[in-house]
């Protein structure tokens, strides 16, 4: 999880939770988070992980194979990312 001191304006990413001092959770879009929204944050964080993990499982053959199962109209041309991207709406 990221870190950012609001008195220095430092960041950090650290596996350790961190708490007290001037130190406060740093979002994903680059902003302190409030009291409370941790779990939040780290929850999306988690979420976007597991997506990012699906996505390197499969190939853009893969992908588009699914799409056409799906009946899911597409650009062939598309990066790999848009077409998953387009399968997980699909589904």
């Amino acid at each position: 999880m990221k870190y950012k001191n609001t008195n220095t304006g430092a960041v950090i990413d650290s596996p350790c939770i961190i708490s007290g001092g001037d130190w406060m959770v740093y979002g994903v879009e680059n902003k302190v988070i409030q009291a409370g929204q941790e779990d939040e944050a780290e929850e999306q964080n988690l979420e976007e992980t597991q997506e990012n993990d699906e996505a390197a499982e499969l190939n853009k053959k893969e992908i588009t194979q699914e799409l056409k199962a799906l009946g899911i109209k597409f650009n062939p041309n598309a990066n790999k990312k848009e077409l998953y991207d387009l399968m997980m709406k699909g589904r």
